[in-house]
């Protein structure tokens, strides 16, 4: 009986260890898949939107007037001179390119989200830390990828008599392109505002839900859950700085617009939803 007793702490000490090491190796995993996943939607939005912009170019005033003379040489010369259809056969071409990495950003977007809904539905009733900790690193991924990708992309495009279509301007910025500009236009308040709300204090409330994870033992876990709960007084303002973000796209109403939302929205969005499963996993801890 003296020698099973340790034998039995002994193994359940294994146990742990074994368990614990399974699952921060898992973690790891995961959380890589999650990088990954988020910096290739990341790209391939990116792409789009330098894609988009090109093409966008390619339709301004000058060049549809351009493409305009093109069509009637190439008509009245009864197809030598072909410059016309080339160019439209390259549009095409670009524009199907344009389409396909659209759809890949989207993608890797929703697998994303699928990742983390997955591993929350395994594990939410088996090991709360788990998710708790893989909440954490999900949602510090979803505001970096929010904050850099392309937020909103607005082209606005007018009617010109015996031309066509054309394009004013094109506009995609993220949220980092949004605070360069304010402070570059000297709007020094908005822009502290937005880089305050959208960008630090989001990134230090993740960084402290994952330290918390890791430090939840330990007698600094009580400062690091006050000043979680401090943060989490300002999180509406996350949603508010969007807001603010689709108004600065806000345009005149006698051109024509074509506002549309980008990967950037929604991983900000995001991050805004797993900050509250955080936040809530926090307040019913038995972690």
């Amino acid at each position: 009986m003296f020698f099973i007793q340790p034998y039995l702490r002994g193994c359940i000490f294994l146990g742990e260890f074994l368990f614990n090491g399974i699952k921060y190796i898992l973690l790891i995993c995961v959380t890589t898949l999650l990088i990954f996943l988020g910096f290739k939607a990341y790209e391939n939005s990116t792409a789009f939107s330098d894609l988009t912009k090109y093409i966008s170019q390619k339709n301004s005033t000058k060049e549809a007037a351009q493409k305009k003379i093109d069509k009637i040489l190439e008509e009245l010369s009864l197809g030598i001179y072909n410059e016309h259809s080339k160019n439209s056969k390259n549009l095409l071409l670009m524009q199907r390119e344009a389409k396909r990495l659209h759809e890949r950003a989207n993608f890797y977007l929703y697998i994303f989200f699928g990742v983390y809904l997955l591993f929350l539905v395994m594990f939410y009733f088996l090991d709360k830390e788990f998710v708790f900790l893989l909440t954490g690193f999900a949602a510090l991924t979803a505001l970096f990828i929010g904050v850099f990708s392309p937020l909103l992309m607005m082209i606005v495009y007018k009617e010109i008599p015996f031309i066509g279509s054309v394009t004013l301007s094109y506009e995609s910025k993220s949220i980092v392109s949004v605070i360069h500009k304010l402070f570059s236009d000297s709007n020094y308040l908005l822009g502290s505002i937005v880089l305050l709300f959208s960008v630090i204090i989001p990134i230090f409330k993740s960084i402290l839900i994952i330290v918390y994870g890791f430090l939840k033992e330990s007698d600094m876990a009580k400062n690091i859950l006050f000043f979680i709960h401090k943060l989490g007084k300002w999180s509406m303002l996350d949603v508010f700085v969007v807001a603010v973000l689709v108004v600065l796209f806000s345009t005149k109403q006698d051109i024509y617009t074509t506002l549309s939302l980008q990967i950037g929205l929604y991983f900000f969005t995001g991050y805004v939803l797993l900050s509250i499963i955080g936040s809530t996993l926090l307040k019913n801890r038995g972690l």
